[in-house]
């Protein structure tokens, strides 16, 4: 989310403290998402954000019905590229 690094704010997913949780020893940020979809979604979803970049992080879309399935994320520890975890059936990438 934009500003995650200013000042910290209350986020109301998180609470009012999140921001002493934030460790970014791995890793720092989404690069990118995949989102398996019928055909005409992604059509729609540009159509109304108008974009498949949003914050630095990709928006992918391929055939399917499974919503999405890997997250790109940026790995600070370098030695990290590479490895794939895969969580409640979506796989996070470290890139």
């Amino acid at each position: 989310q934009p500003g995650w690094d200013d000042e910290p704010q209350p986020w109301m997913p998180a609470g009012k403290h999140w921001h002493d949780a934030v460790c970014t020893d791995v890793v720092d940020g989404i690069t990118g998402i995949t989102l398996a979809a019928k055909a005409d979604v992604p059509v729609r979803w540009r159509d109304l954000l108008g974009q498949d970049a949003f914050d630095n992080a990709e928006l992918r879309w391929t055939e399917g019905t499974r919503g999405i399935t890997d997250v790109d994320v940026h790995a600070t520890d370098r030695a990290r590229v590479g490895e794939q975890h895969t969580i409640c059936g979506v796989r996070f990438n470290l890139v």
